[in-house]
């Protein structure tokens, strides 16, 4: 199977963020609508995809399948209940991204494994683990799971695999990366994206002509502030800690307009994209947990000198500089 990477997995963190979770969970908790009701036609967003009923948030792991011509999207989704819970991934399929079939959900919690307590957000890679396509999520295992709360080491990076173009999925016996670092006092650790990146190879002095396998998670370091933790994979399924890819500074900002850090990250997304010029830039997406504002947020920068020096010489500084960071306004 031939995939192509979607451009929907640069708005995907902006769709999980369009309402603050404290209106929508004011909301669900008073109202059962069904599809053709006055209720559910006053909810429904004009222009989100949703699906027909209960919970959902974070659509992830886009893709498109060149061999049927379909873009397939999973969302988290509770299939019991119009409140947050039951974490499930729900599936659904379009030909031209503005009309969409429900498929069948694709992956479950399952009593005993890694993910009995939910299915948590990540994303996906073609010809991956056993050459096949492949959807790299957060099992979870223990809850609550909140930046403000004690952590539990309930959150691990499991996947599983597709035969028949997406239609079922087999999971993983064994988590590919079973807790966060060792000796870090993480606020979160989760939201797994696979990735390749011809500026990290450069950076580690890797074989550029064969791109290396790259993998991020979103999180944050209690009493310091928002990281991104980097690993490293020949086999997409044996992953070396890297460092830190990036590192901010608690509840601070790049500019007055350019929205706040927040204490830590989720959704992360990372993307190199070459200009009409030819030039390379290093684009990052991410929700900012912590900031009031909760804003969607991008940045692009540069790896190597200038603050994030590479985790060879410093851990802590983070290996992506940001040069320029902004917002995704929400209000236009």
């Amino acid at each position: 199977m031939k995939v192509i990477p979607s451009v929907m997995a640069l708005s995907a963190v902006v769709a999980a963020l369009v309402f603050s979770p404290q209106a929508v969970r004011a909301q669900a908790e008073v109202v059962e609508a069904e599809p053709g009701t006055d209720l559910f036609e006053q909810f429904h967003p004009v222009y989100h995809f949703t699906p027909r009923e209960k919970w959902m948030n974070d659509p992830c792991a886009p893709y498109y399948d060149q061999e049927t011509g379909l873009y397939h999207m999973f969302y988290q989704l509770n299939p019991n209940s119009t409140i947050w819970g039951n974490m499930t991934w729900g599936h659904a399929v379009s030909n031209d991204q503005v009309t969409w079939e429900d498929y069948p959900n694709a992956l479950y919690p399952f009593q005993d494994k890694w993910d009995q307590l939910g299915v948590f957000s990540g994303f996906s890679m073609d010809n991956a683990i056993d050459g096949k396509h492949t959807v790299f999520y957060t099992g979870v295992t223990a809850l609550p799971i909140a930046w403000k709360k004690e952590y539990l080491f309930g959150e691990h990076v499991v996947y599983a695999t597709t035969d028949d173009g997406g239609k079922t999925w087999q999971k993983g016996s064994e988590p590919l990366i079973e807790l966060p670092p060792t000796g870090l006092n993480v606020t979160g650790w989760r939201d797994p994206m696979p990735f390749h990146s011809k500026s990290l190879d450069t950076h580690f002095g890797y074989d550029t002509t064969n791109s290396s396998n790259y993998l991020l998670v979103a999180g944050g370091i209690r009493d310091e502030g928002p990281r991104v933790f980097l690993y490293h994979a020949e086999d997409y399924v044996n992953w070396e800690y890297k460092g830190y890819l990036l590192s901010q500074e608690k509840n601070t900002t790049f500019s007055p307009y350019s929205g706040g850090w927040g204490y830590n990250f989720e959704t992360t997304i990372y993307r190199e994209m070459t200009d009409e010029d030819g030039e390379l830039h290093n684009v990052m997406l991410f929700a900012a947990e912590g900031d009031p504002n909760r804003y969607p947020m991008w940045a692009t920068g540069s790896f190597g000198s200038g603050g994030g020096c590479g985790v060879e010489t410093d851990p802590e500084a983070g290996l992506f500089t940001p040069l320029m960071v902004g917002v995704s306004d929400r209000s236009d």
